[in-house]
């Protein structure tokens, strides 16, 4: 066979800086891709350089060998390397051992497509090997321990009453810049009532506020916003994000999770209840393995640990150990960006390139995770891959009385859950000898009082049929409660014996490293343990507990000398609070991330947040208390040509609200929202078969009138709207989402079943009202919908447009109705409703 003879043309500048988002594509999906596959044939380290192509650094590819262009960056079509691999030229096939995986010439085909973004440094005539040095590394910022400074003085003292703002306003300050004045009360309310609850404020709340003259009207509704139930609703769907949550394993074979929806749950009453953020991390880690007085409270637990099984996974994967691993790899991710903001799973095939992470500390990590088992399942193993069964799931307990009337738990034997076939199945046969034995009983006791010879001894015959059949009614009855149990409905809130999550595995076991992330290919034994560099120099970086470690890791975690997981979920909130981060890669604190804007105030904020007991809500009032974010969006010239991006904090940043806030705020204005808790999730009702697009599941996903973090997420079959504005990929950790202005966000806006209905319904409940004409029901539409009222012109402009509609359809009642759901829907299309400022 012909070897791979290429050469790379320069199509792309040498100079251009990747994104972190690509470099981490990069690092995870690409370059072990290269190292295992690639390396023998097409390094500097080969014996003999096939073709004279180097694969091992961007200039060697872009060098080039000798038939060709290899890549051509942002066109795989053209690239001889991606023809190789797909095996279409039997002249050109590599790697020449055997054609790579489906899903690993995709990824390949995406870093060509993107630019073929490329980190890797040196020429191609060879790379020395990169050596850690752990104490070098603690020096870099995020990785030294966060002190609380004093709040800095400043000129502007009677602008700057609180700690934040004062750190604000000393950046601008010093290049002689100045904060934008306050917003007024409607817009802050409006601003406020998203953030927190991510519900517009009635016209009545708008009222209250604006005329409530109190010096602590505003931190009046601050507190109430935070009591409100629905602020578990709005933040606990930004961890959702964070968590990856789904109801479906995605990937090759797209299998429900019917019993995801507990961990929703369980999410959104933790942040109800402020649980403190360092005991929000341990539970998600091990709360199978902590302590709980009663049966409810370990169950919480075990709910929590549900985090770490709903990943997606390739369940055609047949080889165990690979599957194994594949899982592990995910979790080892999912727990460096999620709590750290590190991406960790670099390190599964190499030492990190940018972070001093070896990889033996991955697999430090890796030997607690193999030593866990990730009881996620549903469905068969029929058909084999690594498909999962529903013995994996964990048992919850059950609530009972002792002696004294105190609540003690039992525990129970997990009842596995049925599919919707099976379950129909059975309980149709258990109905059936029911009934039968049912009517036999009446039919037995209507015969018994016509018998007139023989009375003794047929009146006994006939009680001993009746008591039996009576004891045959009552076990088929036991049968049938029991069954009910099993059904894949679900059941109510809270209810059902089994949940995703951790458990300890069978066997404890320290792990190898893999070399070049394969199973085959083994290495030194590596104890479990931690990751070094942001470990105290006086603390073990191993896990000295018996078990997995996972109690040890959880501890770790939340440890007061770990510098990042206070910082890094400080940075979130503020994201969320002001639309960007005061680290910009909120999910990326490593050498690749951005670097803090206010470092002084992170260090601050971080440290406050841990001496307040990690309460999520105190950090938000403080945030939301503060002059900083209570700043107008106006523009100013000055500060604008010193600071476009507003790194420097000198106003509000505006910000597109994310797709459920727009959802529910439509519904929400049209009384079409359901603002009680959905109760489980119609995914248990699905039954435990492969997903494929139909009606049922378009009624799944978009059926749902409650809020949108009740609305089930199935990998691949996310609701349009979700789609289109931007939802986060709910296979990946993600702290931030994409914020795009597209085409297609205005034609669903404009063209789709969905607002349509909502604005008619919105239109339909106005003109219920007798009491509202046509001017008053166009301040009415728009403070419902905008939470302001119009302008003279937008007024006179409203009314003119609906009388126009009205007499050009006839001025019949539809007519009418048809033409303020048209100025509804106007107001639900612009960009106002669609941002807060």
């Amino acid at each position: 066979m012909a070897a791979l003879t290429l050469m790379g043309g320069m199509a792309v500048d040498a100079a251009t800086k990747p994104t972190a988002k690509q470099l981490t594509f990069f690092e995870k999906r690409i370059r072990p891709l290269l190292v295992a596959k690639c390396y023998e044939c097409h390094s500097t380290k080969s014996k003999k350089v096939k073709g004279g192509l180097l694969l091992d650094s961007a200039e060697g590819w872009r060098a080039g060998g000798d038939s060709g262009e290899a890549i051509v960056p942002g066109k795989p079509e053209e690239s001889l390397v991606i023809e190789a691999v797909r095996y279409k030229n039997r002249d050109m096939e590599m790697p020449p051992k055997g054609k790579l995986k489906d899903h690993e010439i995709v990824a390949l085909e995406a870093w060509v497509k993107m630019g073929a973004p490329d980190p890797r440094m040196g020429s191609a005539k060879g790379i020395k090997k990169q050596k850690i040095d752990i104490e070098e590394g603690r020096k870099f910022w995020s990785f030294v321990k966060p002190v609380k400074g004093t709040p800095p003085v400043v000129e502007n003292d009677d602008w700057a009453k609180d700690g934040i703002s004062r750190f604000i306003l000393a950046s601008l300050e010093e290049k002689g810049l100045n904060p934008v004045g306050e917003t007024d009360r409607v817009t802050l309310i409006r601003r406020v009532s998203f953030d927190l609850i991510g519900l517009p404020p009635t016209p009545a709340e708008v009222d209250a506020f604006v005329h409530d003259k109190s010096p602590n009207a505003y931190e009046k509704l601050v507190d109430r916003l935070l009591a409100s139930k629905h602020f578990g609703e709005r933040w606990g769907r930004h961890w959702l994000d964070v968590a990856r949550y789904a109801e479906s394993t995605g990937k090759t074979r797209n299998y429900p999770y019917p019993h995801a929806w507990k961990y929703r749950d369980w999410v959104i009453e933790a942040i109800n209840k402020d649980k403190p953020y360092d005991r929000f991390v341990m539970e998600q880690v091990a709360g199978d393995l902590l302590a709980g007085r009663t049966a409810d409270q370990r169950n919480s637990q075990k709910i929590a640990t549900g985090m770490f099984a709903m990943g997606s996974y390739d369940l055609n994967e047949r080889n165990t150990r690979q599957f194994k691993m594949d899982v592990v790899d995910e979790q080892i991710d999912t727990m460096g960006r999620a709590f750290l903001g590190l991406t960790l799973g670099c390190a599964r095939c190499h030492n990190h390139k940018f972070d001093p992470v070896p990889t033996t500390n991955y697999y430090a990590l890796a030997g607690i995770f193999v030593s866990s088992e990730a009881k996620f399942g549903y469905g068969s193993r029929q058909g084999g891959g690594n498909r999962m069964s529903n013995a994996l799931l964990v048992s919850l307990e059950k609530a009972g009385e002792d002696n004294n009337g105190a609540t003690t738990a039992k525990n129970v034997p997990v009842q596995q859950s049925l599919s919707k076939k099976e379950y129909d199945r059975r309980m149709t046969m258990l109905n059936a000898q029911l009934k039968q034995a049912q009517r036999r009983l009446k039919r037995l006791s209507n015969s018994a009082a016509k018998r007139s010879k023989n009375k003794r001894r047929n009146k006994n015959a006939t009680n001993g049929q009746t008591e039996q059949l009576k004891k045959t009614i009552a076990g088929l009855q036991r049968q049938v409660r029991s069954l009910r149990k099993q059904s894949p409905q679900g059941g109510t809130r809270g209810s059902g014996n089994v949940a995703m999550g951790l458990a300890e595995g069978n066997r404890v076991a320290d792990v190898k490293v893999h070399i070049r992330g394969e199973i085959s290919n083994l290495g030194r034994l590596v104890k479990r343990g931690f990751v070094e560099v942001i470990t105290d120099r006086n603390k073990s970086t191993h896990a000295t507990g018996k078990g997995s470690g996972r109690l040890d890791l959880a501890r770790w975690l939340v440890d007061e000398g770990n510098p990042l997981t206070a910082r890094v979920a400080v940075n979130r909130v503020w994201h969320h609070l002001f639309g960007r981060g005061l680290v910009s890669t909120v999910d990326n604190f490593g050498a690749t991330g951005s670097r803090p804007t206010h470092p002084e105030l992170l260090d601050y904020l971080a440290v406050e947040f841990m001496e307040d007991g990690w309460s999520m809500k105190g950090l938000i009032k403080r945030i939301t208390m503060s002059k900083a974010y209570r700043m107008s969006s106006a523009h100013n010239t000055k500060s604008y040509e010193v600071d476009p991006d507003n790194l420097l904090l000198w106003r509000m940043n505006r910000k597109r609200l994310e797709v459920e806030a727009i959802r529910d705020a439509m519904m929400f204005v049209a009384g079409s929202l359901n603002m009680k808790p959905a109760v489980a999730s119609p995914v248990a009702r699905y039954g435990n078969g492969e997903i494929r697009r139909n009606a049922q599941i378009d009624s799944v996903t978009t059926g749902s009138s409650h809020r949108s973090v009740y609305v089930p997420i199935l990998r691949g079959y996310e609701p349009e709207m979700f789609s289109i504005f931007d939802f986060a990929e709910p296979s990946e950790v993600k702290g931030r989402r994409d914020i795009t202005t597209v085409a297609p966000q205005a034609l669903f806006m404009m063209n789709s079943e969905f607002a349509m209905t909502q604005a008619k319904r919105a239109a339909e409940d106005m003109l219920t009202r007798s009491e509202l004409k046509n001017l008053t029901r166009v301040k009415h539409a728009y403070r419902n919908a905008l939470g302001r009222e119009p302008s003279k012109a937008e007024l006179d402009r409203a009314v003119r447009y609906v009388f126009n509609y009205i007499q050009s359809k006839g001025e019949s009642k539809a007519a009418v109705t048809e033409a303020w759901a048209s100025l509804y829907h106007a107001l639900f299309a612009s960009a106002e409703f669609r941002y807060v400022y």
